[in-house]
């Protein structure tokens, strides 16, 4: 899916409405980044709690690393078995 399929996604709002939501996901991705032990298990927190808030079944973190995209390993699958050829390819 390209950035404007992600755009129009029915769960991406252009403006959000339940700023209640918002800040109470930004709180549990503080919290989730504060209690983590590696950079990895943040990562994985903060995958999994925005995929939860947006209703998204398959999630993926990609890092920066000297100015190059790299993919990480860090996955939010759903259903792991219908969803495992993602984090395959």
């Amino acid at each position: 899916m390209n950035a404007e399929g992600i755009a129009s996604h029915p769960n991406v709002e252009a403006e959000p409405t339940d700023v209640g939501a918002l800040l109470r996901l930004q709180q549990a991705l503080a919290e989730a980044v504060h209690r983590a032990g590696t950079t990895e298990t943040a990562l994985q927190s903060v995958v999994d709690l925005i995929c939860e808030h947006t209703g998204w079944q398959v999630g993926h973190a990609i890092l920066v690393q000297q100015g190059l995209v790299v993919a990480a390993n860090i996955w939010h699958l759903e259903s792991p078995r219908k969803y495992k050829p993602f984090s395959e390819a």
